[in-house]
Parts: C-alpha cells; structure tokens; sequence
C-alpha cells in the first residue's frame, strides 16, 4: 500500500502536476490521521474494556467482602450487646444496698471485655489501585470511601480502645483483687464485701460502659453503610458488564 502511494506521488511530480500532487499529499495526510485516531481509540476501547472487567472484579470482590464484614459486625453487635446488659447488671448489684455473693461470678467473666472484629479491605485496595474515580457511579463511590475510609477506621479506633481498657485497666485489677477469672465464662473476687465498696472499680465499670456503647454505635453504622453499599455494587456491575 506504502509502495502504491509513493508510485502515484512520483507520477504526479513527473507530469508536473504539482497541484493534484499537493492535493493528493493532503488527502494522503488526513488518511494517515484517521487511521491513527481509528487506531488510537481501538487501543483506547480496548484498555477501558479491561480496566473496566478489573473493576467489576473489585467490585465483586468488595461485594464479597461486605458480607463478610456484615456476618463479623452482626456477630459482634449480639455479643457486645450482651456484654453491656450484664456489665449494667453487675454496676447495679455493687451499687444496691445487698450483700455480694457468688451469684455475681459469673457476671464478671463478661465485664470490661473487648470484642475484636476483622473487616477485610482487600476489594477496596484494587480498586483503589485501579482509580477510584474510575467508577462513575458518584454515589457509589462516596459511599465506598464513607465506609472503608470512615466507617471501618471509626470501629477499629473504638475497639482498640475497648482493647487497651480491658489490658490496662481490667486484669491489672483482676490480678490483684480476684482469686480467679476466666475470659467470658466467670471471676471469682478475693474479697464481696471489699469489691462492693471499691469505688474506683464501680467508676471504671461506668466508664467502660460508656465506651462500649460508643462501639456499639459504630458497629451499628458500619451495618448501616453495608446495607447502603450492596444494592449499589449490585447495580453497577451489570450497567458495567453491559
């Protein structure tokens, strides 16, 4: 075809037809330049084609991952919520007017505990790799940086300081005020009558409680980011795959 082209140049420059040369070399120009804009958005149709199936595949994977993630927090908010109704037992019992007796030990097996929780990430840091302006589902996007930028970070940071409470504050006090304890299942105190009447352990108690219960919120917002989060991945990969 190269070969065809430069033999017509040559013909018209020997016949000294400079004008129809002129012409013929314009025309042969804007052919060239289509055909490379033809080439260049193949190429391009084809690169969004395959970062297109690797975001379906983030997307896919991330819809995998908040199941999971909403099994750990339903999960956990079940256990957290028991956990606060018997540490609110166990705040009334030291602050009535009845002796202690060992009917409390069991409660306080589950007092100042930490519930610890693993949310997987992985669906989100491809597609964080990929671009995530890449998605062009605004709402969708927002809502993914919502939960996996603030949501998740909101839980850690409250469980990590449910988890520093129960180390720093719990055992060291368990350690020198119970006979035995065991994580969950009871503590049995060295002393009724002097538990009763401690009050840095009561005011600790209340503290913690008020901690748990900021958790507890963010577990519950976590859940509701999920439940948001789902319908729209489930939305966007088929309008994509289309």
């Amino acid at each position: 075809m190269i070969k065809l082209f430069r033999n017509i140049r040559r013909n018209l420059l020997n016949e000294g037809k400079t004008t129809k040369y002129l012409k013929y070399a314009i025309g042969e120009i804007i052919l060239v330049v289509i055909g490379i804009l033809i080439a260049l958005s193949i190429n391009n149709w084809n690169e969004n084609r395959k970062q297109n199936k690797q975001i379906i595949k983030g997307l896919s994977e991330v819809r995998e991952n908040l199941i999971g993630d909403s099994l750990a927090i339903v999960k956990t908010l079940k256990l957290k919520r028991e956990d606060i109704k018997i540490q609110n037992q166990v705040i009334q019992l030291l602050t009535n007017d009845k002796p202690l007796d060992s009917t409390i030990n069991e409660d306080l097996g589950r007092i100042m505990i930490a519930r610890k929780i693993k949310l997987i990430p992985n669906g989100y840091g491809l597609l964080k790799n990929l671009g995530l302006e890449r998605i062009e589902n605004l709402d969708l996007r927002d809502n993914l940086i919502e939960y996996y930028e603030i949501s998740i970070d909101a839980i850690e940071t409250d469980t990590n300081d449910d988890l520093y409470e129960f180390i720093n504050t719990f055992l060291p006090y368990v350690r020198t005020h119970f006979s035995d304890w065991k994580y969950v299942e009871y503590g049995i105190p060295l002393d009724y009558v002097k538990l009763k009447n401690d009050d840095s352990f009561k005011t600790a108690l209340k503290i913690n409680l008020g901690n748990a219960e900021s958790t507890l919120l963010m577990l519950n917002n976590g859940l509701e980011n999920i439940k948001t989060l789902i319908p729209l991945v489930d939305k966007y990969i088929p309008k994509t795959n289309d």
